[in-house]
């Protein structure tokens, strides 16, 4: 398949239907946090967070490697993923009791642990998705990825909100979330055994292959679970459930720009993987114009929403969350420079330089870890917020210099500005008509902003060659 209709048709197959999903989960969070309050929606979140750290560590972060591995050679399919789906299924076991005991380490109250012992046993069917959406990732079929996880959404909201008006609580809700990691376990298999049927028969070259892949492997896999995990977790021991209610509640709506960002990374690294061995000059020409555009997407949201905080909180959660705003404030301002992450961070992969991407991870775990602590104390999930934004501006920092060594030279300056004076340009207008009508003031902002992006050629003719190009490259 052509690079520019695969990467198109991935990330739009990923994103849209992702989109849907996190609208739909949006609503399951939302309903929470007005039925049950922020105390609820914190305990919740405490588990989720010590499931995707321990989930994301039992990978061993080897799914990178199926996709670079298949991504060159479809013919090694079902030798990976049979490999990958025992060695993962054990570690899965093994982190299933670890998560278990850190959460009695941690010492929530009563309910916050059972809930996390229930979503500690769903480790194993979220596993075998990985598994699953690694091989389907790695053959550029993103949308049978996107099925499964409509498949857990749509489990999970139905499911969900109706035992919530039916009285349902923490527990109830726990016990969902982890049946519908088995329902997108399931449909993620399926799927996946109609690319290759996994080949269990141990291969000692694939073995010795995923053994030398581990360490740095797993540790980006660490640090990069302990990044998005760190802050509830912290929250919840230092601050309490209820504020980590309220940063999970402004996480919850930055989280749909990070699917964008994520969607766009996964279906551009099995291209990259490809790319950079056969064509040097259409994959920095691609890596250059895919920061271009998702700063694009993520500047104006980032200036959009902190201006509208308010006015969202109390839209989506109702007056009782609006504490949340300030928070959103400034979390918001993380997307911008995360949506690059993954473009650097997947370029450094596809070149075999994942000791520079694990650097990355290791300074954003280590300054969102320090910053937190320090901050949380005195101001909570305002203080988390800003440690968030700042580990991810280093986490941007450490890649761009990594492939600015490793990989090749660039500046980032001729991406960003015009972009930039547009977000400015937004968040001028929104603030100018927001108070008289918010969503006149949305609807201006917006135009003009699109205008703005026209009239300032910041896509340029040239761009449309770059589309020539990238259709004739394999």
């Amino acid at each position: 398949m052509p690079i520019l209709q695969s990467l198109v048709k991935n990330t739009l197959a990923r994103t849209c239907t992702e989109l849907i999903n996190r609208f739909g989960s949006a609503i399951f969070w939302i309903f929470i946090a007005r039925q049950l309050g922020a105390s609820t929606l914190g305990s919740l979140a405490f588990g989720m967070s010590l499931f995707s750290f321990f989930l994301t560590v039992s990978t061993l972060g080897l799914g990178a490697v199926v996709i670079r591995e298949v991504a060159r050679d479809r013919r090694k399919a079902g030798v990976y993923f049979g490999h990958t789906l025992l060695l993962g299924t054990a570690t899965a076991l093994v982190m299933s009791a670890t998560m278990i005991l850190v959460a009695l380490i941690v010492r929530p109250d009563h309910e916050t642990i059972v809930a996390a012992v229930i979503l500690a046993i769903a480790i194993v069917p979220a596993a075998w998705f990985y598994w699953s959406k690694s091989l389907l990732s790695a053959a550029e079929n993103m949308s049978h990825v996107a099925v499964a996880r409509f498949g857990e959404n749509f489990f999970k909201v139905t499911v969900g909100v109706t035992l919530l008006f039916a009285g349902a609580g923490l527990l109830h809700l726990a016990l969902v979330i982890a049946a519908s990691k088995l329902v997108s376990a399931v449909i993620a298999f399926v799927l996946a055994r109609c690319v290759a049927r996994p080949d269990f028969h141990l291969d000692r070259k694939i073995v010795a292959h995923l053994r030398r892949m581990t360490p740095s492997f797993s540790m980006i896999a660490l640090f990069n679970s302990l990044f998005w995990a760190a802050p509830v977790v912290i929250l919840t021991h230092l601050g309490g459930e209820a504020q980590a209610g309220l940063f999970s509640a402004a996480y919850k709506l930055v989280d749909m720009v990070i699917t964008f960002a994520h969607a766009y990374g996964q279906a551009l690294f099995p291209i990259a993987s490809r790319t950079a061995r056969q064509n040097a000059e259409a994959f920095k020409t691609l890596f250059l114009k895919s920061i271009k555009y998702v700063l694009i997407l993520t500047l104006a949201v980032a200036a959009g929403v902190s201006v509208m905080a308010s006015e969202i909180v109390a839209f989506v959660y109702g007056g009782g969350m609006m504490q949340a705003a300030a928070v959103l404030r400034i979390l918001v301002w993380m997307v911008a420079p995360f949506s690059i992450v993954p473009i650097l961070a997947f370029s450094l992969l596809s070149h075999n330089r994942q000791d520079r991407d694990l650097l990355g991870n290791i300074a954003a775990a280590v300054t969102v870890i320090l910053l937190g602590v320090l901050t949380t104390p005195a101001y909570g999930a305002v203080g988390m917020a800003l440690s968030v934004v700042v580990a991810t501006l280093v986490f941007w920092g450490v890649e761009f210099v990594s492939i600015q060594r490793e990989v090749f030279s660039f500046s980032i300056g001729e991406q960003a500005w015009r972009p930039a004076l547009g977000a400015v340009l937004l968040a001028a207008l929104l603030m100018l008509f927001k108070e008289a009508n918010m969503f006149l003031g949305v609807a201006v902002a917006g135009s003009s902003y699109i205008l703005f992006l026209m009239f300032s050629r910041t896509i340029t003719k040239s761009e449309w060659q770059m589309v020539k190009q990238l259709k004739s490259a394999q």
